[in-house]
């Protein structure tokens, strides 16, 4: 989980970057699980990356790859600030929502 910032009026070629560059090229990496970004209320361009792996030898796997080191200098186009606040940590427990069928059909 980190935060990153947005330069002004870069909302929207960041989120096109994310699609279009970082997603597809972590989604290439076994143990790549998921990865949500949320925008932070009432900060203006801020933002909240909560990337999911199966295991922390995975994310490092990926963070060790020369592609993930020239995407993070990319980033710098869209990002006055940085990954900052980094977290991390091991799953310890996971809910699931049933699926809505089955929602539905128990009430």
């Amino acid at each position: 989980v980190s935060r990153v910032q947005t330069h002004p009026g870069k909302r929207g070629e960041y989120i096109a970057w994310r699609r279009d560059s970082v997603y597809p090229f972590m989604a290439s990496h076994e143990g790549f699980l998921s990865s949500t970004l949320l925008e932070a209320k009432g900060e203006p361009d801020q933002y909240v990356i909560i990337n999911k792996w199966a295991n922390r030898q995975a994310q490092e796997t990926y963070t060790a790859k020369p592609r993930e080191t020239e995407l993070r200098v990319e980033a710098r186009e869209f990002l006055s600030q940085l990954a900052t606040d980094a977290l991390d940590g091991d799953v310890v427990n996971v809910h699931h929502a049933p699926p809505l069928a089955e929602q539905s059909a128990g009430s």
